[in-house]
C-alpha cells in the first residue's frame, strides 16, 4: 500500500509539471503571433511610396516610389528639378539610395505582425537633413486632376485648381483678367481667374511635376502635425505648401 501512495504521489506530480509546461508554452488569450520572416523584402515596397521633406533648400520634397522590371525593383525619386531612377535592394530592412548630386536617403523599414510596412527611422546625407517623412500605401493617394485645392500664402487664402487637360491653375481670385476700350477709354475687366497656368504630368497616381519643373507635388494621408489628406506643393518658396482638398 506504501509503495501505491508513492507511484500515485510521483504521477501526480509529473502530471501537474506537464500541465503547468504546457501552459507556459501557449500563447496568451489575444496574444499576436509575429510572422516567423518579419524582415523587410525588396518587394514588399512595391504598394508603397515615400514622401521626404528637408529642412532647407529650394529642392526640399522628394517623392520616392516603385515598380517591377523584370526580375528587379526600381525606385523613381522626384525632386523639383530632378528625376533619378535606379534599381534597389533592402538589406537587413534598411533601403539607401544614392541621388547622385541631390544627397544621399537611407530608410529603415519594420513589417508588423499583419505584414504592414512601417518607417522606422530615416536620414539624409548632404547639405541639410530630413525635417520629415512619411511612408505611405499607393492606396491612400487622392485624384487632384479636375479638383481644386487651398493653401495659405502668408496671411491669404491661395486657391488653385487641375484641369482635365492637365494645366495647373495657380493663385485663382478675382482679379483684372483683361481689359475693353470704352469711348476711347480703356476699362479694365474684372473676374475670377489664375495668375497664371502651367501644363503638369502626374507622378504615378500620387503627385504630379509641371512641365518645366517649377512645381512639384505629392499627396500624404496626413503629415506631421496634420492627421488630414493633404497635397504637399514646393515652387521654390521658403516653405512646403499644405494644401486642402475643396
Amino acid at each position: 500500500m506504501k509503495n501505491l501512495r508513492i507511484i500515485f504521489k510521483i504521477t501526480l506530480f509529473t502530471l501537474t509539471m506537464v500541465i503547468v509546461s504546457c501552459t507556459k508554452g501557449s500563447d496568451q488569450p489575444g496574444e499576436v503571433v509575429p510572422p516567423e520572416n518579419s524582415t523587410v523584402k525588396v518587394d514588399d515596397l512595391l504598394d508603397y511610396y515615400i514622401v521626404s521633406a528637408q529642412k532647407t533648400g529650394a529642392t526640399k520634397l522628394a517623392v520616392m516610389s516603385f515598380e517591377k522590371d523584370g526580375d528587379v525593383v526600381k525606385a523613381s525619386v522626384h525632386g523639383r528639378g530632378y528625376l533619378r531612377v535606379k534599381n534597389i535592394v533592402v538589406e537587413n530592412s534598411i533601403l539607401s539610395f544614392d541621388t547622385e548630386g541631390f544627397g544621399s536617403y537611407q530608410y529603415t523599414l519594420e513589417k508588423d505582425a499583419t505584414g504592414v510596412l512601417h518607417l522606422k527611422s530615416y536620414s539624409y546625407t548632404g547639405n541639410t537633413t530630413i525635417d520629415y517623412a512619411i511612408l505611405a500605401k499607393k492606396s491612400t493617394a487622392f485624384a487632384f486632376t479636375n479638383t481644386t485645392f487651398k493653401t495659405k500664402s502668408g496671411t491669404e487664402d491661395l486657391v488653385f485648381k487641375f484641369t482635365n487637360t492637365n494645366t495647373l491653375e495657380w493663385d485663382i481670385r478675382v482679379r483684372q483678367i483683361g481689359t475693353k476700350v470704352i469711348n476711347g477709354q480703356p476699362i479694365p475687366i474684372i473676374g475670377t481667374g489664375p495668375d497664371f497656368t502651367k501644363p503638369f504630368y502626374s507622378l504615378g497616381t500620387v503627385g504630379f511635376k509641371t512641365n518645366t519643373d517649377e512645381f512639384i507635388g505629392v499627396a500624404v494621408p496626413s503629415w506631421k502635425d496634420a492627421n488630414v489628406p493633404l497635397l504637399l506643393v514646393e515652387n521654390g518658396a521658403s516653405a512646403i505648401m499644405k494644401a486642402e482638398k475643396q
